[in-house]
């Protein structure tokens, strides 16, 4: 498993709508995402 950290420019947030859609996608190896602080952590399959 790999992990992606993607911090966000200072006053944007996440759509969380756009995270949810790119982990219920089969055709993606992005298995989760989180939000933590001012970043997205994106749970990459092998």
């Amino acid at each position: 498993m790999s992990v992606v950290q993607i911090k966000m420019v200072t006053g944007t947030v996440p759509d969380r709508d756009s995270l949810d859609q790119l982990t219920a996608n089969p055709n993606n190896k992005i298995l989760r995402t989180d939000v933590e602080d001012n970043q997205v952590v994106c749970y990459l399959s092998e």
